[in-house]
């Protein structure tokens, strides 16, 4: 099974946002209880043309089960109806997948009989984390970001680049940790930044300029202007130096193929022992690129 990168888990648990989520069959105490936490982390990777057309996109999913309960009881796990698929044993969506994954796979330990009727898991989770499934969809409903770029020629020897953010999620969530990297001609001897948001920084040896935006809200629109004087004339070859622009974020409670944690059970063997349940869906950027030639 593929892990999750440790540091994403690790801003994952630090995560203000989280769902507790109660069983429909019989309430939750926090007294003496242990916990369980089921995070859907998905891992982004999107490539927009010069055009800023879409020329690929896809999300690799991962089901992270972190136990911390005793006994080793009996944990369901309910997928929306989206990852649901009319044939289980198929790992290819021409065959028989009528949700949104592609392919799709789970541990050993799990038992998923009843996956192609209902989106059911079982299985019995060894203390500590444990991947229970992966999969991956190219069916992507809403991508978190819109990137536009523009260089512009003033001078001979001066280009502005102008890079615009166009955050597509709902106004009650938000990307953080936004961070924006590109490289710019290596003739480029300074430059001056214009942005609202974040801090910018110019690194000299790697020409690479880095835009820290830190957290945006959904809805909101940001802009980087960069102004770069050149030692030599902007030369067509030098203008194509510019770029790629290069994303990464992170996105709590939140992911663009709309596969969702339905409901987690946890095997009723003690009234005084009822669980606490942490359900927590997780988008982060492997690699979200905008072409500029």
């Amino acid at each position: 099974m593929e892990r999750v990168a440790p540091k994403v888990l690790d801003r994952i648990y630090n995560s203000p946002l989280s769902a507790y989520v109660m069983s429909v069959n019989r309430p939750v105490s926090r007294s003496g209880s242990k916990e369980i936490f089921v995070d859907l982390v998905e891992r982004l990777s999107v490539t927009f043309a010069p055009t800023g057309e879409v020329v690929s996109a896809r999300s690799d999913g991962s089901l992270v089960v972190r136990n911390y309960l005793i006994g080793a009881p009996a944990v369901g796990i309910t997928l929306s109806e989206d990852a649901q698929a009319s044939d289980y044993g198929s790992t290819r969506a021409s065959g028989g997948i009528t949700g949104v994954l592609d392919d799709f796979n789970f541990h050993e330990s799990v038992h998923a009989d009843s996956f192609a009727q209902d989106g059911a898991i079982a299985l019995a989770p060894p203390p500590g984390e444990m991947i229970a499934m992966n999969y991956r969809t190219s069916r992507l409903y809403q991508l978190p970001f819109h990137i536009a770029a523009f260089v512009d020629e003033h001078s001979p020897t001066k280009v502005d680049i102008a890079i615009q953010l166009r955050t597509e999620l709902p106004h009650d969530r938000h990307a953080q940790n936004v961070t924006v990297e590109f490289p710019v001609p290596k003739a480029t001897e300074s430059v001056f930044f214009e942005a609202a948001t974040g801090t910018t920084e110019f690194n000299q040896s790697s020409c690479t300029v880095t835009w820290r935006a830190g957290q945006l809200l959904g809805g909101s629109e940001h802009t980087l202007r960069t102004k770069v004087t050149l030692s030599q004339p902007c030369t067509s070859s030098v203008k194509k130096e510019v770029g790629p622009v290069n994303m990464q974020f992170d996105v709590p409670m939140w992911n663009c193929s709309h596969v969702q944690i339905r409901s987690v059970t946890v095997e009723a063997r003690d009234a005084g022992q009822a669980p606490y349940r942490w359900v927590r869906h997780f988008t982060t950027s492997t690699s979200y690129l905008r072409r500029l030639t």
